[in-house]
């Protein structure tokens, strides 16, 4: 396995374990830069979204680079060969840009003197993933060129990522369908309620107390509360911002 360690394949292998291993509700962009950060030696890490038609670059997540790169490189994103890449039948990719141009090349680029240059960027190794039209780049910044080794270990991790993020983006799915079902289902509930406890729910959603509630339906707050129990007996709820929430 191209001469790695016992050492570089353990440690390889645990990364490639945590990649899998996303908190709830944590973007799997932030995720990555922090799970792959200590994969190579480098200088900065990002996570690119790049349009695939236009080579527009629409989101960059970093925990190094200054936002204003992003402004700076917007422009000359179409010198890049990483997006070029992805006209290729591949829909998963590594490259590096000393195996895409030249070094003396890179350096005659708009995208070298006006973004990468005071960065000290001198090569760039990038895991590509095409999705609905876009190309979303896990890409490794430094000042010395990416070896073979560094390469084929970038292909090791590769096809984790992928399926990490595929499920990642199917559970976002998941739970947005389940949270969507939820609300369908709630809503039929409080339409089962009488007119009256309906003024009521329509009342509290509104943040009127029941002294409020009262004075404007014509019934004391002791009704109130009294209509009140009855509705989260037949809701199964317990306070009136789960009330709110249904009636909204």
């Amino acid at each position: 396995m191209e001469n790695l360690s016992v050492h570089e394949i353990k440690r390889i292998s645990r990364i490639c374990e945590r990649v899998h291993c996303v908190a709830p509700g944590e973007p799997f962009s932030n995720h990555l830069s922090v799970v792959l950060s200590g994969l190579f030696p480098c200088v900065h890490l990002t996570i690119d979204r790049v349009e695939l038609e236009t080579c527009e670059l629409k989101e960059m997540v970093s925990e190094t680079l200054p936002p204003e790169l992003l402004t700076k490189a917007a422009p000359f994103m179409h010198e890049h060969p990483g997006p070029k890449q992805l006209l290729r039948p591949e829909q998963r990719l590594v490259g590096t840009m000393l195996t895409e141009m030249t070094r003396r090349s890179f350096r005659h680029t708009g995208l070298y003197n006006e973004s990468m240059k005071d960065l000290e960027i001198e090569d760039q190794l990038w895991m590509s993933f095409q999705r609905q039209g876009e190309v979303t780049g896990v890409v490794f910044c430094r000042d010395t060129p990416f070896s073979h080794k560094e390469r084929f270990v970038a292909k090791l991790v590769q096809p984790h990522i992928d399926i990490a993020w595929t499920n990642w983006r199917r559970m976002a799915e998941l739970k947005q369908r389940a949270e969507c079902a939820v609300s369908e289902e709630s809503h039929p509930l409080v339409n089962d309620l009488t007119k009256r406890q309906q003024q009521v729910v329509e009342c509290v959603a509104a943040g009127m107390t029941n002294r409020e509630i009262g004075e404007q339906m014509g019934i004391s707050p002791r009704t109130v509360g009294k209509h009140l129990e009855q509705i989260y007996g037949f809701l199964d709820i317990h306070s009136r911002t789960a009330l709110a929430r249904l009636w909204t």
